[in-house]
């Protein structure tokens, strides 16, 4: 199969997805209204790398998206507040996003980091989650590494699609019920749709209300009420996974990212990426090896 020459992929492959949360005793029900079919994910991977770590120490890492970390030996860890996380063999991490976690490395180590997004976006509050390794998860990061080792830059979409498949089977170690779907208002989803292709664009509350067809505090109402945020926090978060995208994916320059995400200079934008991840971009993207 022809490589694909990406050295981050930003692929909608098996966009369809599967229930994560599904049970047996819901398997009867197979209607898009309601039933398991609705709750169905569908995951964007971002960036994966096998790397070998000898520094890696980072405060608050928090990023609008999930991280997998598997490492082939032991001598790092993850910490969220006083609780710590070791990274060995015999488990991989899952990171949520938003969490503000802190890195550190005692020794060197062979390190897996998967970098992915969900849709829905909001299946679990900030946190960090160590799983044992599976039979069949053990198998899935074999190929990975056997594959990220022989492409090196060049990602082929079978090595995607081993991917993906290590996301799924990853967040079905969560138990039944505890990954949650986001359910919003159809005129919430139609203003983040709204944002989503207007981001370099200023998006003031009372334009977004018009479009919607409803009162400014309508809107702020049913956006806290269906995403946690307000329309404007809501809208810096999208503009933030976007200059995230765009700082693992692309060369380009922080004037360009920041033209294309709706801020007025670079400065405000490393203002604002600094406020929300706590280091600015251009740190953000030498902390992920993109040059």
């Amino acid at each position: 199969m022809k490589p694909i020459p990406a050295l981050i992929l930003l692929l909608h492959v098996f966009t369809t997805g599967y229930d994560l949360c599904m049970s047996p005793d819901r398997q009867e029900t197979t209607s898009s209204e309601g039933g398991w079919l609705s709750r169905s994910v569908s995951v964007r991977l971002m960036n994966c790398g096998w790397l070998g770590l000898t520094a890696w120490h980072y405060d608050r890492m928090a990023s609008p998206y999930w991280r997998l970390y598997w490492n082939a030996n032991a001598g790092a860890s993850v910490a969220l507040g006083d609780r710590v996380t070791p990274l060995t063999p015999s488990c991989y991490v899952l990171i949520s996003p938003f969490t503000p976690f802190d890195a550190r490395l005692q020794r060197p180590v062979r390190h897996l980091n998967l970098q992915f997004t969900t849709e829905p976006g909001r299946l679990l509050s900030p946190g960090v989650w160590s799983f044992p390794i599976t039979a069949s998860i053990k198998s899935l990061l074999a190929e990975i590494v056997r594959r990220l080792h022989a492409e090196g830059e060049q990602r082929s979409l079978t090595t995607s699609l081993c991917c993906q498949a290590l996301v799924y089977e990853a967040l079905r170690a969560f138990p039944d019920g505890q990954l949650t779907f986001e359910r919003r208002d159809e005129r919430v989803e139609r203003v983040v749709r709204i944002m989503e292709v207007n981001l370099s664009k200023p998006l003031p509350i009372a334009a977004l209300a018009q479009r919607a067809g409803m009162h400014c505090n309508t809107l702020t109402r049913l956006f806290k009420q269906y995403t946690g945020h307000g329309p404007q926090d809501y809208c810096i978060h999208l503009r933030m996974e976007k200059a995230v995208m765009l700082l693992l994916s692309t060369r380009h320059s922080m004037e360009e990212i920041a033209e294309q995400t709706g801020f007025c200079s670079r400065f405000h934008l490393s203002r604002a990426f600094k406020h929300r991840f706590g280091n600015g971009p251009a740190a953000f993207r030498k902390m992920h090896g993109v040059g």
